[in-house]
């Protein structure tokens, strides 16, 4: 095999590492918000988590675009990983108030940011395209923890 080929391998194992990591953590992450809206009775804070629900599903739509014109094939989340969210977040929701849910998206999006900074820093040979896109949704996860602090 020569250098190019090799080359061409590592690149192409990257491209699929960033944008899987970017569409499992888009894809849990609109999951759980879509899961949690249903015990949010507070219509600014509704407002709100929809609104980033929204947003992670153009994350999604956008991962399987980049997928799709750079040859790289992505799943998402199964069934098994998506039930044992929503039931743990049904559990812990049950009478729960702002402060309460506020909380548990905070946590979430904290793990869901220390996902994306390792997976960027542990692969720096991915297509500026794929690495924009994980990049950009690192800041919309930042962005999002100070929207939420207001519900504390």
């Amino acid at each position: 095999m020569t250098t190019k080929q090799t080359a061409a391998i590592n690149k192409t194992a990257e491209r699929k590492k960033v944008l899987g990591g970017v569409m499992s953590n888009a894809a849990m992450a609109a999951h759980s918000t879509k899961v949690t809206l249903k015990y949010v009775k507070d219509k600014s804070f509704k407002d709100l988590l929809t609104g980033q629900a929204a947003k992670y599903d153009e994350f999604i739509n956008r991962v399987r675009q980049t997928a799709a014109l750079n040859g790289a094939e992505i799943k998402e989340p199964g069934g098994v990983s998506r039930f044992f969210v929503e039931t743990s977040i049904r559990l812990k929701l049950i009478r729960a108030d702002n402060a309460r849910i506020a909380e548990m998206t905070i946590k979430g999006t904290t793990m869901g940011v220390i996902d994306l900074a390792r997976l960027l820093k542990r692969s720096p040979l991915a297509d500026d395209c794929c690495l924009d896109l994980a990049k950009e949704l690192l800041r919309f996860e930042e962005d999002k923890l100070d929207a939420l602090k207001y519900y504390l």
